[in-house]
C-alpha cells in the first residue's frame, strides 16, 4: 500500500516528537539535543530551529491550529511557545537559522518534572500539557497562564494528551489509566475502565471524535474505545513484536491508523476492519517514538532514534 517518500537525515538529536504545520509546508521535530527544528516538507531542507538549550532536552512539540505558534515541552518541566511568523515554507534559508522562532514570553511555572506531551484545543485558545509529575494541565494560549487547577495528580507519570476534534473532550494518561475531562473546563467526566497491563503512553482520537486509540506497555496491543459509552470497540489490535507500542496516530480521513512498536516497524491498520492495511513499514535504524500524518493525509512522518525522519507516502 505504501512506499517510502523521502528519508531526511536530522543528525544525532534523538527525536522525541514530531508535528506537521497545519498548512503542511513544514514539520517540527523535538530533539533530545535541546533543539526543536523545522524542516521543509517538499524539499527536506532544514529551515529553522529554536535556540539551543544543551542543558535540557526537547520532548514535545505541537502547532497552534492557525500555525502561527509552536509549543515545545522540555525535560525540566518548561513549556516554551514560539511565534513562527518568520518561517517561509519555500526556499533554502541558512541551516541552523533561529529567527524563525521568536519566543512569546517567559515559560510558565507549572510542571515540576519533564513535559511529555502537548496538544492545542482545536479552537486554539487552550494548550494542554502532560508531565512526568503526574499532572495534566490546561493553559490559556494568549497568556500562558493556568486555566484552572492541575488535572490528575495521582502520582504516576502522565505521558499523553489529545483533544477530541470538536474540542469537547480532553484525553490524558496517567499510569495504566486513560482519563477524560471536559475540553473547556477541565472538569472530570470519567475514565476508560480498561485492564491495561502497563502504562499507557499514547492516545489518539479518530477524526469523527467517537473513537479513541490507546497504547503503551500493554501486552503489545492497541485498544480502541468508544468515548461516548466508555466501552471497548472490538478486540485489541495486535501485530507488533516486543513489549511496547510507542505511538499511535489516525489518518485525517479516519480510514486507517498507524502504530510504531519495539520491533522498529511502523504498521497501518484499517479502522473499519482493524486488520493490517498492507505490509509493515520497515527499514528503521532505531525505535520510533512519535508519528504524525500530513494534514492532507498523503504522508506519514516517522522519526527514529537513529536520526532519520522517514516520510512515507500513504496515497492509495
Amino acid at each position: 500500500m505504501t512506499l517510502p517518500f523521502r528519508d531526511i537525515q536530522i543528525g544525532r538529536c534523538t527525536p522525541a516528537d514530531v508535528a506537521f504545520h497545519p498548512g503542511g509546508g513544514c514539520f517540527a521535530v523535538a530533539g533530545e539535543d535541546g533543539t526543536v527544528r523545522l524542516w521543509d516538507t517538499a524539499t527536506g531542507h532544514a529551515v529553522g530551529r529554536s535556540p539551543a538549550d544543551p542543558a535540557e532536552q526537547a520532548w514535545a512539540v505541537a502547532f497552534h491550529p492557525r500555525g502561527r505558534l509552536v509549543a515545545t515541552g522540555w525535560s525540566d518541566g518548561a513549556i516554551r511557545v514560539f511565534r513562527t511568523d518568520a518561517f517561509q515554507p519555500a526556499g533554502e534559508p541558512p541551516d541552523g537559522r533561529t529567527d524563525a522562532f521568536q519566543l512569546t514570553g517567559e515559560p510558565p511555572d507549572g510542571h515540576t518534572e519533564g513535559v511529555t506531551a502537548l496538544a492545542f484545543h482545536p479552537r486554539g485558545h487552550l494548550l494542554a500539557s502532560a508531565g512526568q509529575d503526574g499532572t495534566v494541565r490546561l493553559w490559556h494560549t494568549g497568556t500562558l497562564q493556568p486555566a484552572g487547577e492541575p488535572l490528575g495528580g495521582i502520582g504516576d507519570p502522565a505521558h499523553a494528551v489529545a483533544f477530541s476534534p470538536d474540542g469537547r473532550l480532553l484525553a490524558g494518561t496517567a499510569g495504566r489509566t486513560v482519563r477524560l475531562w471536559d475540553g473547556e473546563t477541565g472538569r472530570s467526566v470519567g475514565h476508560l475502565p480498561g485492564d491495561h497491563s502497563g502504562s499507557v503512553h499514547a492516545v489518539a482520537f479518530h477524526p469523527g471524535g467517537r473513537l479513541l486509540a490507546a497504547a503503551g506497555y500493554d501486552r503489545n496491543q492497541v485498544k480502541l474505545w468508544d468515548v461516548t459509552t466508555g466501552c471497548p470497540v472490538g478486540e485489541p489490535v495486535r501485530g507488533h513484536r516486543g513489549d511496547h507500542i510507542w505511538a499511535v496516530a489516525f489518518h485525517p480521513g479516519g480510514r486507517f491508523f498507524a502504530t510504531a512498536g519495539d520491533d522498529l516497524a511502523v504498521r497501518l491498520w484499517d479502522t473499519a476492519t482493524v486488520r493490517p492495511a498492507g505490509e509493515p513499514l520497515n527499514g528503521r535504524t532505531g525505535h520510533v517514538s512519535s508519528l504524525a500524518f500530513h494534514p492532507r493525509g498523503h504522508l506519514l512522518a516517522a522519526p527514529d532514534a537513529g536520526g532519520t525522519v522517514r516520510l512515507w507516502s500513504t496515497a492509495s
